[in-house]
């Protein structure tokens, strides 16, 4: 899937739209990182299990008084894990990578890398192998997907070598995400947030 085709990222956007994501456009990955950083500073934060670990930095009195927020960002490479840790230094936020599992109360974002997006349906497909990974994508209460332009295409049918390769793998897990979580089972009123995240944002990367 070479190239940005400006027309699938059109499409993209108005069919993310329709289906309440928000979609934003950086020219680099720095600023998707800081857009997430933000989202997450400015949220009010999750309430917390008394269960969970504490940071070493942290106090309880600081958890009981509601004011730590919870960033979980698996999957980075060394690179964008140092861009995310000195930036989000300057947010006063809690950075996790590993062990999840420890939040099943959830997290305020997860911040994950989408491979490819199809406009179509504007669905990011995730590598979500890691167990991390998907937690981060299902205990948050804000996702935020970062996908490149050049990765979007118009259909699945033109990403059907990427799938096939993708699940052409032992024990390979991916992920489509179209979406906030809802659902419409009880009494057909719709809820969201219900079995995953309350909003979904994509940041569209140049390059």
């Amino acid at each position: 899937m070479p190239g940005i085709d400006a027309e699938n990222i059109a499409r993209f956007k108005k069919n993310a739209a329709a289906a309440a994501v928000t979609v934003v456009e950086t020219k680099t990955l720095r600023q998707a990182v800081a857009y997430a950083l933000d989202l997450c500073a400015k949220k009010p934060p999750r309430e917390p299990l008394p269960t969970e670990p504490l940071h070493p930095a942290e106090s309880p009195s600081r958890r009981e008084e509601g004011t730590e927020r919870i960033l979980a960002a698996p999957g980075l490479d060394a690179k964008n894990a140092a861009l995310l840790d000195t930036l989000g230094a300057r947010r006063d936020l809690r950075i996790l990578r590993k062990g999840l599992r420890a939040y099943p109360a959830g997290i305020d974002l997860g911040l994950v890398l989408a491979e490819a997006g199809i406009a179509e349906s504007a669905t990011c497909l995730v590598d979500a192998t890691d167990e991390d990974v998907r937690l981060a994508t299902m205990l948050c209460e804000i996702s935020v997907l970062i996908l490149k332009k050049s990765a979007v295409a118009a259909t699945p049918h033109d990403c059907a070598s990427f799938l096939t390769e993708r699940l052409d793998r032992d024990a390979a897990y991916l992920a489509c995400i179209s979406g906030p979580s809802k659902t419409s089972d009880i009494e057909r009123v719709l809820a969201t947030g219900v079995h995953g995240p309350l909003e979904l944002h994509v940041a569209l990367v140049e390059g």
